[in-house]
């Protein structure tokens, strides 16, 4: 590509020629995808700098809203892989992650070089989920949704499995599906490269922006507090800062 100056290619955090497999035989076809992605730009255009994003969220995304709609969720029941226990995930502002990307382009350091993407810290997954029920008030003892282990939800790995199954013929796109819960049951490795910090960006915590996120998600949330009125969240434990 010889007119092209720079290449910034998005791949994925934990990409993989053989990832652990937990409910696909082989493990993430994702994954795998996004590793033999990276090879084939480097081998083409050796100076692109490759951003590698951990679970990006925002307004309206694929994460936060991901886990609020009604297909992910079954009978007052979020299942999610061992019940979200010993899954760590380091989630990061999609607005971070454009600023990197576009530092990237005028950042001399950058070329040729591969970023990790990931938030300024490291949650388990099952905070993440219980923090989210809170923000949008559907905790248990609302009535809300208990947080539990896919396994012992028959009826939501039934819609799963469907799912899947019709994304070969109508879903390009599933609303779930065992892809997207096989990526759910993996740990987000830990930055064995540089990070968007060292491309300048000053990393948002979830802490701050979630609740905005999901204000639209709230349970009877037409009520929003006498003037002056704010409500206080428990943050989740995190298990440490990058």
């Amino acid at each position: 590509m010889p007119n092209v100056k720079r290449l910034i290619h998005v791949s994925a955090l934990n990409s993989s020629p053989q990832p652990e497999p937990h409910f696909i035989s082989g493990g993430s076809n994702f994954l795998k995808t996004k590793y033999y992605g990276e090879l084939a730009v480097r081998e083409e255009f050796p100076e692109a700098t490759i951003i590698r994003p951990a679970w990006m969220y925002g307004v309206v995304d694929r994460f936060l809203w991901y886990y609020c709609q009604f297909y992910r969720r079954s009978f007052r029941k979020l299942a999610v892989p061992n019940g979200g226990y010993g899954i760590t995930k380091t989630p990061v502002c999609m607005t971070d992650v454009a600023a990197g990307i576009v530092n990237a382009i005028s950042d001399e350091e950058s070329v040729g070089r591969t970023y990790d993407a990931v938030g300024p810290r490291r949650y388990e997954l099952r905070e993440l989920l219980e923090f989210m029920q809170e923000l949008i008030n559907k905790v248990p003892e609302n009535g809300g949704f208990r947080v539990t282990n896919i396994r012992w939800d028959p009826i939501f790995r039934t819609r799963v499995t469907l799912y899947s199954y019709l994304s070969k013929f109508i879903y390009r796109d599933p609303k779930v599906s065992w892809e997207k819960i096989e990526r759910e049951a993996i740990s987000d490795e830990k930055p064995l490269n540089p990070t968007l910090q060292d491309l300048g960006v000053r990393l948002q915590y979830i802490e701050d922006l979630w609740p905005d996120m999901l204000s639209v998600w709230i349970h009877e949330g037409a009520y929003s507090g006498d003037t002056g009125e704010k409500k206080i969240y428990s943050n989740p434990p995190y298990i440490l800062d990058h």
